[in-house]
């Protein structure tokens, strides 16, 4: 008896790496960008709009080497992120869309930001967003922030974030959405979750920073396209039977 019950231990034990890839992500695509901010000389000192920036792809191994930048000054910051964006099985039913902006480098000028994920108008949100942003103090102290605003559009969803003050060691966003299928008896072959971030270079209002949409071309500021840097988005893709 003890030696079946150890040869069906081992069984159990060998097979359990397959259970659990069944519930590892479907589809994921990480981008690493460099944002440069300077100082616009063409802007008056009363005017709120004092730094243009430029936001751009670059390779892992730059993004790996950023660490050994030169110390950045008054009229110019360079900083790199990491956007993660994923697909996910969620039971039967539902996918999680999951994206993850990691900062190499802490930004100076601390706003409102915002992250979003865009989707097929053929799936819809289940519920509400799951935000957090966790990040910790140069003391050593972490903490995690779960105050946002929600807007779902047409083609998507957003959150807007206040970013932490102080001197932080790390900072990283993340955005999970439980999308269902928007008629529940159609066959879906093809998924597409688009994560985009949109960093506030200046100081704006919470109220006009809700002014934004999301589908999948990334994220829309409108108006407030001077407030934030422009950033190209990450697509995570699937393609099967749903």
């Amino acid at each position: 008896m003890k030696k079946r019950l150890s040869i069906l231990i081992t069984i159990i034990i060998l097979l359990l790496p397959f259970y659990v890839k069944a519930s590892e992500t479907e589809t994921e695509v990480v981008k690493y960008y460099k944002t440069t901010v300077l100082k616009n000389p063409l802007q008056s000192l009363n005017n709120n709009h004092l730094y243009v920036s430029d936001t751009i792809e670059v390779t892992e191994e730059e993004y790996n080497n950023s660490d050994n930048l030169i110390p950045r000054t008054v009229t110019v910051e360079t900083t790199y992120k990491k956007l993660s964006v994923s697909i996910i099985k969620y039971g039967s039913a539902f996918y999680e869309y999951k994206a993850v902006l990691n900062w190499k480098q802490i930004p100076s000028t601390r706003s409102y930001d915002i992250l979003g994920i865009g989707y097929y108008p053929s799936v819809k949100v289940a519920g509400n967003a799951d935000f957090e942003e966790y990040y910790c103090l140069s003391g050593g102290s972490c903490f995690t922030n779960t105050s946002y605003y929600q807007k779902i559009t047409s083609g998507g969803t957003g959150v807007v974030f206040a970013l932490p003050s102080g001197s932080l060691s790390s900072l990283k966003q993340t955005l999970i959405l439980i999308v269902e299928k928007t008629n529940s008896s159609s066959t879906i072959t093809s998924q597409k979750a688009v994560g985009d971030y949109a960093h506030a270079t200046s100081t704006i209002s919470y109220s006009n920073a809700k002014n934004f949409t999301v589908d999948v071309f990334g994220i829309d500021v409108g108006s407030n396209i001077n407030y934030y840097d422009d950033m190209p988005y990450a697509a995570a893709t699937w393609t099967g039977t749903w």
